[in-house]
């Protein structure tokens, strides 16, 4: 049954999936600064924790902006600014 109902909303939702899709095209260099950074990853001391920077490029205003991202072992992940 769970099966049945989960194929009917995959159905459902499909005309938007498909209609959600762009056409394909070269990569541009522009393309580049919309890809965010992700780096220096470090293991909590307890051993449950992963912190890592994702830095994002604000290309209008000529700027950086880099956050510390934590995700535990669960997967639950914590942006703590």
């Amino acid at each position: 049954m769970k099966t049945t109902a989960a194929f009917s909303t995959f159905l459902l939702f499909l005309p938007f999936l498909l209609l959600a899709q762009t056409e394909k095209r070269p990569m541009k260099p522009a393309d580049l600064y919309k890809l965010p950074g992700v780096s220096d990853p470090q293991v909590s001391p307890d051993g449950l924790w992963v912190a890592y920077t994702v830095t994002t490029v604000d290309s209008i205003k000529d700027s950086r902006s880099s956050d510390v991202w934590m995700v535990s072992l669960d997967g639950k992940i914590n942006n703590f600014k």
